[in-house]
């Protein structure tokens, strides 16, 4: 081991790898390959479903059949319901339904964005498809969008 003078104290470097060199080295992984990936608890579990009982029923048309059974039966049949469905036709798609045709925030401009928050700010509204059309054609909202200062009840700018 080499010695290193610091501040007037001698102190001894580490060395690479640890104690007996052949540890870590910086800037390799320790797991390089990672966590390796099992099927285990998946395999586990398909073969528990596979299984049958005495009258030659499997685990999982028995699972079916009661999930079916709590849907007709229970008193807390919606859940069990709703999760037929969901396996059955698969969840429904969730959509965001704008009101305006071609109403893409995505593709405007910082200044196009800017002056729609400042008029659902001003108006406490989304514009009307004309509002927006004239913004198309002109660059902005039409002037009687605008409220005035007499109308916020703002005092007049001297």
């Amino acid at each position: 081991m080499t010695l290193v003078q610091n501040n007037g104290k001698r102190r001894r470097r580490k060395q690479l790898g640890g104690c007996t060199g052949k540890g870590f080295m910086p800037g390799s992984s320790g797991n390089p390959g990672g966590r390796p990936r099992t099927q285990g608890l998946l395999q586990a579990l398909r073969s528990i479903l596979t299984d049958c009982d005495s009258q030659g029923r499997t685990v999982e048309e028995r699972l079916v059949k009661a999930l079916i059974d709590e849907a007709l039966k229970s008193k807390r049949r919606l859940p069990a319901i709703l999760a037929i469905f969901d396996r059955l036709e698969g969840r429904p798609q969730q959509a965001l339904i704008l009101k305006h045709d071609n109403f893409d925030p995505r593709t405007w401009s910082e200044e196009q964005i800017v002056a729609y928050e400042n008029f659902v700010i001003a108006n406490q509204r989304d514009p009307t498809k004309e509002e927006m059309a004239h913004y198309g054609q002109h660059g902005k909202y039409p002037d009687a969008c605008w409220p005035t200062a007499e109308a916020l009840d703002l005092p007049a700018l001297p």
